[in-house]
């Protein structure tokens, strides 16, 4: 799969509507951010992925996934990493094997 390289840990950018973000550094130096809402109409992914040294703030152009495809791989990562989102709280320098996430 793949590992993951927090570069900004989990935390909560709503606390009206549950909206967690983390800011993932791509083993090719992408940065990708990943948010997750969850309310009374179920629960939303979202996603902004930048060149490497590029910044994700709160108020970057996130995307809706169903709105942005990856490669097969990434793909396939990032299915297992964002269902750890509402209940996981990754640190900031933190090495996320996706791997150890199935297990």
């Amino acid at each position: 799969m793949a590992i993951f390289k927090i570069k900004d840990g989990t935390r909560i950018v709503c606390p009206i509507l549950l909206t967690k973000q983390v800011i993932i550094e791509l083993e090719d130096g992408r940065i990708l951010g990943l948010r997750v809402k969850e309310d009374h109409n179920g629960t939303e992914f979202f996603y902004e992925l930048k060149p490497s040294g590029s910044r994700i703030s709160r108020k970057s152009d996130w995307e809706n996934e169903h709105d942005i495809e990856f490669e097969e791989e990434l793909q396939a990562a990032l299915d297992i990493f964002k269902d750890t989102m509402l209940f996981g709280e990754w640190e900031t320098g933190e090495e996320v094997d996706t791997n150890e996430l199935i297990n």
